[in-house]
């Protein structure tokens, strides 16, 4: 994660805020650090929807009240004009005020939250944004998480410190108005006129952001598209730190996003589960659970990720505030976007609970929302702890016990509603174990409520735990199939993965005893190759046992497979060690082409060329010995060259380089000379059916010898002889070609 980048993760829209009742042990505070001014422009891009919702929610009169009346927290608002001269009017200050009082209330601190509110240009449709000026972590203290950041206002709240005195800082929270959006609504009455936006709901939800509705989990600017990352680090290579709110955010499996063994950080992985498709995203606070009738509580998760909107907001869709829409008005406060002719003048119970599970000391009106009402107080759960791995598979469960209460009915379940339960039991101790083993590496949900002369309680927020990873069975062989033949020594095995194992052995050897082991390895993953490390026309076993936190498997059953014969030798041709040989001249054009067998071949490929790049093929066949002969004579008087390639099951060698011959002559020539005319060069083909003295000498048209190409005595055989026009000016020339009792005169033209 950037260091200086919470633009992705500090929406202008959240709450976040939990009840601790503090002791008198001391805070240690370990690290401080500066959000910057510039990071809070786009730490939430709340702007309007266009259509009239004509929802309104206002709880109780708040109106009315003091300040100082309606809860334990009090705020200082410092405002500032930043509008090119124009300044905060007076309704907008009101309505600032008001939703003060409204936090006031709901809140708890003994130390005053201090706001900078700023009145400025955010441009387009941007309704605000804010966020916290510092953030706070601890090493030690109660009500806290150590290696955790809290705002700083949250910090004060929970530690009783003022600190930002202590850090000579002047605000808790910065929050940023936009002074030119011109459909405002600056009432107090929750009754927003159709076509203006609620301002005392806008600023509700930017406060919610200043005090801690913020997570730092987005896409990551170092390493590319379609990763994310999280954390935030006091300096350079400090360690990386989640907020507060990151410890509750749940995939759809449970999972924690910021559990590194199972979304590495940064990685893809984390951003197709900040983006929602490992199920959706959720925040795992058992008081918020407990406040929407026990049930999960989602986040705003599109794909691809949106800025300003995603991860540090309710869902858009869930929290919908038609009720006829299956939504929950009253926690509509923190979604991502405001309609218009819309009121929520409260956090409502979903975020109180969020509060209270994060650590913000609640106030009265919070307590409020997310009390019950039943005849005997719910119980609270106390082990296994919320959210532990590796449990055994008969735990012992406990919770506190409740004043009224004569039994308790317990719920286990696989599953977070308690369709199907796995145990439905009534007792009458605050304990409980588990009477028979329950799954290997299985995740359960368990509650309690208390049953008493006078009713039964809501039942128990659900708390979680996933059993421990079992000895599995033994380990399963996919690949290559047992018995398989014909294998590259660079096979791949591959065996079925086992959910939870640590690591694999793998033992490949030549004797189904595996004394003589070739491979013996541990390894992580469910496959291994074996290239370079395996022999040709060689017979294997393997086997592959497991081993996870439980303990190991037995062997898998053992497998065999050979592999295939390595490919052959290429061929060599030589002047010597095959016919025709490289050079030979007089070759019948019936011939045999014979040549040295090369190492484990099965089969060879032959080709035939008058041209030595074999661009066109005259012949091309195939023999399994080292022997061929055309189906059809060759041409007489002609150069030709030839090459071979052997093959077997296991592949082809390469060519063979190549080795020329000449077919047999049986009569003395010399062809016309091509090209003709010429201005560069052209050349005399002549061929000699017997050694002879050849003389080959040119003339002009006046009879005066010009040159002297040839004057020797020359074997059997074709020839090409290249005439340069650098030897000639341009003109008509005669070449004389002598043979023995053979003579020839020619006509060639020189131009240039």
């Amino acid at each position: 994660m950037s260091d200086y980048s919470l633009k992705r993760f500090l929406p202008v829209l959240f709450l976040l805020f939990t009840s601790v009742t503090l002791q008198a042990q001391q805070h240690i505070v370990d690290q401080v650090r500066v959000i910057e001014p510039a990071q809070l422009e786009e730490i939430c891009t709340l702007e309007p929807l266009d259509h009239d919702a004509n929802f309104y929610f206002r709880p109780f009169d708040m109106a009315a009240k003091p300040r100082s009346a309606t809860g334990g927290a009090t705020f200082d608002i410092t405002y500032l004009n930043n509008c090119d001269g124009a300044e905060w009017p007076e309704e907008a200050k009101a309505a600032f005020e008001y939703a003060i009082d409204l936090w006031s209330a709901h809140l708890s601190s003994e130390i005053p939250i201090g706001i900078s509110a700023n009145w400025r240009a955010l441009g387009g449709n941007t309704l605000g944004s804010a966020g916290p000026t510092r953030v706070v972590s601890f090493t030690s203290g109660s009500g806290i998480i150590p290696g955790t950041w809290y705002p700083i206002a949250q910090a004060s709240a929970i530690a009783g410190v003022d600190y930002k005195q202590q850090f000579g800082v002047e605000y808790d929270i910065t929050v940023n108005m936009n002074c030119e959006f011109r459909d405002w609504y600056y009432g107090t009455d929750a009754v927003t006129p159709g076509g203006l936006i609620d301002m005392v709901t806008v600023l509700l939800h930017e406060i919610g952001h200043g005090i801690g509705f913020v997570g730092t989990v987005g896409p990551s600017p170092s390493t590319g598209a379609g990763t994310a990352d999280w954390g935030l680090r006091a300096f350079v290579n400090a360690p990386l730190l989640p907020i507060i709110y990151d410890r509750f955010a749940l995939d759809g499996d449970f999972e924690n996003l910021i559990d590194t063994e199972i979304y590495p950080n940064p990685s893809t992985l984390l951003y197709s589960a900040v983006t929602g498709q490992r199920g959706g995203v959720f925040f795992g606070s058992v008081d918020a659970e407990g406040a929407l009738a026990n049930r999960r509580i989602p986040l705003y998760a599109p794909n691809p990720f949106q800025g300003g909107s995603s991860f540090s907001h309710l869902d858009q869709n869930y929290f919908h505030p038609d009720s006829t829409k299956g939504g929950s008005g009253q926690n509509a406060l923190m979604r991502p976007q405001i309609p218009r002719a819309f009121a929520v003048h409260s956090p409502g119970p979903v975020f109180c609970g969020m509060l209270k599970g994060m650590g913000w000391p609640l106030g009265p009106a919070c307590e409020f929302l997310i009390r019950d009402s039943g005849p005997l107080p719910i119980p609270r759960l106390a082990l296994p702890a919320n959210g532990v791995k590796n449990q055994n598979r008969t735990p012992e469960l406990a919770w506190d016990a409740v004043a009224g209460a004569q039994e308790y009915r317990i719920q286990v379940s696989k599953e977070f509603t308690h369709t199907f339960a796995t145990i439905d039991e009534i007792v009458t101790e605050t304990t409980f174990e588990i009477p028979q083993n329950l799954d290997f590496q299985t995740l359960y949900f368990w509650r309690v409520r208390a049953v008493g002369a006078s009713g039964n309680s809501s039942w128990s927020p659900n708390y979680r735990f996933t059993t421990a990873i079992g000895i599995p069975d033994a380990v399963t062989l996919l690949a290559p199939a047992n018995g398989s033949t014909n294998l590259r020594p660079a096979v791949d095995l591959q065996w079925e993965p086992i959910s939870g194992v640590t690591s694999y052995r793998l033992q490949v050897a030549t004797d189904p005893q595996f004394s003589n082991r070739v491979i013996d390895r541990d390894l992580t993953i469910s496959q291994f190759n074996a290239s370079q490390l395996l022999d040709f026309s060689t017979t294997y076993y393997w086997r592959v046992r497991a081993t996870g936190p439980a303990g190991t498997t037995e062997w898998s059953p053992v497998w065999e497979f050979t592999t295939i014969i390595e490919r052959p030798e290429t061929v060599v041709l030589s002047t010597t060690g095959n016919t025709p040989a490289d050079g030979a001249t007089q070759v019948p054009v019936g011939t045999s082409f014979t040549w040295e067998p090369s190492a484990r071949a099965a089969e060879f490929t032959i080709q035939i060329s008058d041209d030595r790049t074999f661009t066109t093929v005259s012949v091309e066949g195939s023999a399994s010995e080292a022997i061929f002969t055309p189906s059809s004579p060759l041409e007489f008087a002609k150069i030709y060259y030839w090459r071979v390639k052997a093959s077997n099951i296991g592949g082809e060698s390469g060519w063979s380089a190549p080795a020329g011959f000449t077919t047999e002559v049986r009569e003395t020539l010399v062809s016309a000379n091509y090209p003709n005319p010429f201005n560069a060069s052209t050349t005399l083909r002549y061929q000699l059916s017997d050694q002879r003295d050849v003389l080959v000498d040119v003339y002009d048209m006046a009879g005066r010898r010009v040159a002297v190409m040839v004057n020797q005595q020359q074997a059997p055989g074709v020839y090409f002889l290249q005439m340069n026009a650098n030897n000639f000016a341009s003109g008509t020339y005669l070449v004389r070609f002598i043979a023995g009792d053979v003579m020839d005169v020619q006509r060639m033209a020189v131009i240039k």
